[in-house]
């Protein structure tokens, strides 16, 4: 996920960011802010997809593996873009 948050903050969108479940979990709960969209990869979307689309059943969910730069922020502006989960 550092190479989600280098090229979304590169690209002027406000990241948060965990490194194992529970870290990403804290820094929803920690943000001040609103979220707008959640990319979860494979290692933590089965166990906080369910509980943040609990807490946030409007913020779209973009599940992200290995993708490239230029896919990377097609995919966000598409899931930010529309209501809705994207799918991979």
């Amino acid at each position: 996920m550092h190479f989600v948050h280098t090229v979304l903050g590169r690209s002027g969108y406000h990241v948060l960011t965990g490194g194992s479940t529970e870290e990403a979990w804290q820094a929803c709960h920690q943000g001040a802010e609103a979220l707008d969209l959640m990319i979860l990869d494979s290692a933590v979307s089965e166990g906080l997809h369910p509980r943040l689309d609990a807490m946030y059943p409007r913020v779209p969910v973009l599940p992200l593996d290995d993708v490239a730069s230029g896919e990377l922020l097609e995919r966000v502006r598409r899931a930010l873009e529309r209501p809705g989960t994207e799918q991979a």
